[in-house]
C-alpha cells in the first residue's frame, strides 16, 4: 500500500541521502526552513486523506503510542510479531516545528540563547522514518502529523485561579500527580538552565514527576510585573515583565511553587487527554512505556482494555531469543509474503498468553512468561522437525529430497522457535502427500511464520 507521506518526500531534500549523510551542512538555512515549511503546508492541506489512508487500511488491532514520543524500535520489533499497525505521529513535522515570536522574546527575557534551526535535528527525525520505509509500504506502520495539535498558540494566554489550579483536575487525578511531583531549582548557565538537586527559593524552577519522562514536565520563571497603563473601556492592560536577580519572599515562593506543581499536572493530563482522543478517533490502542502513564491511565475513569491489549502487552513482557539477529525489515517481509501463517500465529498467540490473565501477582506473571518463552524457545523445532520427518514416508521420491532439505534447514540443537498452533504441525500436516500440499498446508500456519523468521536470521 502506497503512502502520501512518502510520495511527497521521496521528490524532497529532506529525504535526499546526500544531504541526510552530511546532516544538511551544505543546506543554507533558509532553504532548509523553505522545504520544511511546505512539508508542513502539504501536511495540513493533506490532513483529511492521510487520516483517511489510515482509516482505509482495514487494520483490526492498531496502536498509537502518544503525540512527541520516541520510537522504540526494539518494542516495535517485537510487537510487529502481533500488532496489525502503529499509527506514530510524524517527527518530521516535529522537528519542523519554529517559535513563534512572542516565545522568542519570553527566551530573550529569560536568557535563553536564540537558537538556528536544528539541523541535525532534522536529519535525525528523517532517517528514522527512513528507517522504517519497509514498514510504510507494507501498511505496519503509518505517520501522521498529531503534533499539530498541541503547537503553541501564536499567542500566550494568561491565566487565573483562585485555587492555584487544585480544582482543574479531578481529585484522583491531581492526587496521584502531587503524589509523585519532583520540584528542583534551575540555574542559568551559558547553554540555557541546569535541573539542580534541590529546591530553594528562586524565581526559576522545574516541576517533574517520579516515573515519567522528562517530556512529562515543565519549567517555570517568577516574572516581577509593572502594570504601565489600564483602559477599562477596551479591556487592555500594558504591563512590563523582568526577571529579577533576588529571589521572592518565602510565601510568594511556596504559593508559586504549589500553582507550578497544579498547572504542570493540568498541562501533562490534558496531553494526555488529546492522545487518548486521537487513540480513540483512529480505533487505536494507546500505547505507553512509562510507568508514571501508566498510572494516570489506571486512575483516569472509563479506561477500558481489550483481549488484544493483553495479548500484546503479555508479548511485551517475553524475552523472545528468536529475534535476536532479526531486522525489523526481516519481520515485515515475512509478514506481507505469508499473511495467512501471521494470522495464524496472533491467534496461537492468544490462546497461549491468555494464560498470563490469572495471575495478578507480578513475580508469578514472570515465572509464567519465562515458562511461555521457552516453549517458544525449546519445544517446536523438534516437533516440526519429527512432523517433517514422519510425514517423508508417505512422500514420493521428489518429495523426500525437498522435505530431507526442509529439515536440514532446521538445526533441531538450536535455541531458535517455531511456534506451533492446534497441538502442533503434525494436525496442520495430517493427510499431506505431496510437497506442493505440505507447501500450501504449512505456509498458512503460525509455525510456518515463525519458521520463515528463524529462517531470516543473521
Amino acid at each position: 500500500m502506497g503512502s502520501l507521506t512518502f510520495d511527497f518526500l521521496k521528490s524532497s531534500l529532506l529525504f535526499d541521502e546526500d544531504h541526510l549523510a552530511d546532516a544538511f551542512s551544505r543546506i543554507p538555512v533558509a532553504r532548509l526552513e523553505q522545504e520544511l515549511q511546505r512539508y508542513r503546508e502539504f501536511c495540513a492541506d493533506q490532513r483529511d486523506a492521510l487520516v483517511e489512508e489510515v482509516a482505509k487500511s482495514g487494520s483490526r488491532f492498531r496502536i498509537f503510542p502518544g503525540i512527541e514520543r520516541d520510537i522504540d524500535f526494539d518494542l516495535l520489533k517485537q510487537s510487529a510479531l502481533y500488532v496489525e499497525q502503529f499509527v506514530f505521529d510524524d517527527p518530521l513535522f516535529v522537528a519542523s516545528r519554529r517559535n513563534h515570536p512572542q516565545g522568542r522574546v519570553v527566551n530573550q527575557a529569560i536568557g535563553m540563547p536564540e537558537r538556528e534551526l536544528d539541523r541535525r535535528a532534522v536529519a535525525a527525525a528523517s532517517m528514522q522514518m527512513l528507517r522504517l520505509q519497509s514498514a510504510v509500504a507494507s501498511n505496519l506502520v503509518k505517520f501522521l502529523p498529531f503534533s499539530s495539535i498541541v503547537e503553541p498558540a501564536a499567542e500566550t494566554p494568561i491565566l487565573y485561579s483562585e485555587d492555584r489550579f487544585a480544582s482543574s483536575l479531578p481529585p484522583e487525578i491531581i492526587k496521584l500527580f502531587r503524589a509523585r511531583v519532583r520540584v528542583s531549582a534551575t540555574k542559568r548557565i551559558e547553554a540555557g538552565y541546569r535541573v539542580e538537586k534541590r529546591l530553594y527559593p528562586t524565581r526559576s524552577i522545574h516541576v517533574g514527576f517520579r516515573d515519567a519522562s522528562f517530556r512529562d514536565s515543565r519549567s517555570y520563571h517568577l516574572f516581577a510585573h509593572e502594570v504601565l497603563s489600564m483602559d477599562e473601556a477596551s479591556r487592555t492592560v500594558e504591563f512590563a515583565m523582568r526577571l529579577p536577580d533576588e529571589p521572592p519572599n518565602r510565601e510568594e515562593f511556596e504559593a508559586w511553587v504549589d500553582q507550578s506543581i497544579n498547572q504542570t499536572a493540568r498541562s501533562v493530563y490534558q496531553h494526555l487527554r488529546a492522545e487518548w482522543e486521537v487513540a480513540a478517533d483512529l480505533g487505536a490502542q494507546y500505547l505507553t512505556t512509562s510507568p508514571f502513564i501508566h498510572d494516570v491511565l489506571m486512575t483516569t475513569p472509563g479506561h477500558q482494555s481489550s483481549a488484544a491489549t493483553h495479548t500484546a502487552n503479555a508479548l511485551l513482557s517475553l524475552d523472545l531469543p528468536f529475534l535476536a539477529g532479526l531486522s525489523l525489515d526481516d519481520i515485515v517481509h515475512v509478514r506481507s509474503e505469508y499473511a495467512l501463517a501471521f494470522q495464524a500465529f496472533r491467534n496461537s498467540l492468544d490462546e497461549r498468553l491468555k494464560e498470563l490473565e490469572d495471575y495478578e501477582d507480578p513475580a508469578q506473571r514472570r515465572s509464567v512468561a519465562r515458562k511461555i518463552a521457552r516453549q517458544l524457545a525449546e519445544t517446536d523445532v523438534r516437533s516440526l522437525g519429527e512432523t517433517l520427518k514422519s510425514a517423508r514416508a508417505s512422500l514420493t521420491t521428489d518429495a523426500v529430497i525437498a522435505a530431507a532439505s526442509l529439515v536440514a534447514a532446521i538445526p533441531t540443537s538450536s535455541p531458535w522457535t517455531v511456534q506451533t498452533v492446534a497441538g502442533g504441525l503434525g494436525a496442520v500436516l495430517a493427510g499431506v502427500k505431496t510437497v506442493r500440499d505440505l507447501k500450501r498446508s504449512g505456509r498458512d500456519s503460525a509455525a510456518f511464520f515463525l519458521w520463515k523468521l528463524q529462517g531470516r536470521r543473521k
